[in-house]
């Protein structure tokens, strides 16, 4: 038991042992919702950032472009009726259909040999530098009027009086050719100043920044609030496990309950409590009861070889303390191999079952290997074999002969253990509705109704046995087991006539139930 009880406590240790360090900040979970938080909404103001520009950009241009093209109606008006010397700052104001801003405008005019003729601005007489000209495609090939050519040209500060000092000013500018009343064709180049348009994109972008800035703080808090709830939630399920005891495991934890996923975490943590709960108790159990059937024979040694150290011991005395030491020893051999092979049921219940197995050389088989135990406690067995002849089976089943063998033998050996000497066995082989069956019979006390249920219960041995004799409370568990690997059905009942009759049934090779087995390996 105290083997058992520190196993238990070595698999539980780890749920008691976690206070982990102190997580770093900047790993904790805080911190990392909060950052991402951070990063998504400086990433959505950004883009919002960007487009807001891009669109106002592109609205700017096509107005502006708009505004370019009622300009070049009005002027090309002007100079193809009153000439292009007309051109005076306020005819151009007045023949511009609306096309001037208010924030600065500027007419530019050369002459086929590119003299300048015409140069007035909203600040006077302007002298548009040679690089802005050369911008434009059409400027030194026009000889005849083509459309309007627009683009946003920079201007040097203070051109226009319009920017502050120093500062370079963006205008839409267009170039078209243009024809007086006698014939002779200009070139003209007028625009509109960008500088109102642009310092009220300054400002919206100040502001976007300011409340990008605004909002990327609001989130920033937003994630650290809800990373705080979450890690209170987190740290819940963290103090219920280290409150967890290895006497306590059935009891559960106390976590937070709800249809979320930290319900879900809680429901299955509590699961998987159950389960090791369970696991550790039957490995308890299994541990204790093995100590005790291998206590047994090993004291009985122990006393025997006591009493030959205290007297005088003959010859007969050495040979009985060596039989009875390999009669123990056998039998713990035999133990062992039990434990072996039940947990082999038990954790790996996979074989393969395409084997051809004839029930009556199970029984036959199974008699012959019980024959010297049967011997010793002067048991008789015997053997009633299926006659394939009376019904349509063959007396076939499909799976493992060893292991079917072990399944009939065990019952055979239960049977001559709980029978008195001179009693009989009895081991029938039949088809009953098309199943076949194995039974074996004794004719000894019985078993009480009440413990039917439990004869193939791993160590259990019947109260009402009167024989005396030991056994191990392994060979009908195992006996089950296998029974179960091959898809059949064993039960224990009371004979009416005295004794207790053990009935394997299987499934014939011919039965559906073996469709499902093909393939499937030995575990």
């Amino acid at each position: 038991m105290a083997a058992s009880r520190g196993i238990l406590d070595e698999h539980t240790t780890g749920l008691n042992a976690l206070h982990s360090p102190m997580i770093p900040f900047h790993r904790s979970l805080r911190f990392r919702i909060a950052i991402t938080f951070v990063l998504l909404s400086v990433s959505l103001n950004t883009v919002l950032t960007l487009a807001l520009r891009i669109s106002r950009e592109q609205s700017l241009l096509a107005a502006l472009d708009s505004r370019l093209g009622r300009m070049s109606e009005g002027l090309s008006k002007i100079v193809e009726h009153e000439g292009i010397i007309s051109l005076s700052p306020e005819r151009i104001a007045e023949g511009s259909m609306g096309g001037l801003s208010l924030d600065g405008w500027f007419v530019q005019v050369r002459d086929a040999r590119e003299q300048l003729v015409v140069s007035n601005s909203t600040a006077g007489p302007i002298k548009i530098p040679e690089t802005v000209w050369g911008e434009f495609s059409n400027q030194a090939s026009l000889t005849t009027p083509t459309q309007l050519e627009a683009k946003t040209i920079v201007l040097p500060p203070g051109l226009l009086s319009v920017q502050k000092a120093g500062v370079n000013e963006r205008a839409r500018a267009g170039l078209m050719s243009v024809r007086d009343g006698s014939g002779q064709i200009y070139h003209m180049l007028f625009g509109s100043s960008m500088a109102m348009a642009d310092n009220l994109t300054a400002a919206l972008g100040r502001t976007l920044i300011l409340t990008g800035c605004g909002a990327t703080l609001a989130a920033g808090l937003a994630g650290w609030v809800v990373a705080s709830l979450l890690a209170i939630r987190v740290g819940r399920i963290t103090d219920a496990m280290r409150s967890v005891t290895p006497k306590a495991l059935s009891a559960g934890m106390k976590v937070p309950e709800g249809p979320d996923e930290f319900g879900q975490i809680g429901a299955t943590l509590n699961t998987m409590l159950a389960g090791l709960e369970r696991a550790f108790r039957s490995q308890e159990r299994f541990i204790s009861d093995v100590s005790h059937e291998l206590k047994t024979p090993l004291a009985a040694m122990l006393t025997e070889a006591q009493v030959l150290h205290g007297g005088e011991p003959t010859e007969k005395d050495f040979r009985a303390f060596v039989t009875s030491t390999e009669d123990e020893a056998r039998r713990l051999g035999k133990l062992v191999e039990s434990f072996l092979m039940l947990t082999r049921f038990e954790h790996g219940k996979r074989f393969v079952a395409d084997e051809m197995v004839s029930v009556n050389d199970v029984a036959l088989d199974a008699m012959q290997h019980s024959q010297i135990f049967a011997k010793q406690k002067n048991v008789a067995v015997r053997v009633t074999i299926y006659d394939p002849e009376d019904e349509s089976q063959e007396g076939l089943v499909r799976g493992d002969f060893e292991l079917l063998r072990v399944a009939v033998d065990n019952m055979i050996r239960n049977a001559v253990q709980i029978s008195k000497p001179g009693d009989l066995v009895q081991v029938s082989v039949g088809c009953v509705e098309g199943q076949m069956s194995i039974s074996v019979r004794d004719f000894g006390p019985g078993v009480h109704p009440d413990y039917l249920d439990r004869a193939f219960d791993r160590f259990y041995q019947a109260p009402t046995r009167e024989s005396g004799a030991r056994g191990t409370g392994l060979g009908l568990a195992i006996a089950k087991g296998i029974v179960d690997l091959h898809r059949g059905t064993i039960q224990a009942e009371n004979h009416a006539e005295g004794g207790c009759v053990f009935t394997i049934t299987l499934p014939p090779a011919s039965d559906a139930k073996w469709k499902d087995l093909a393939g499937v390996q030995r575990a």
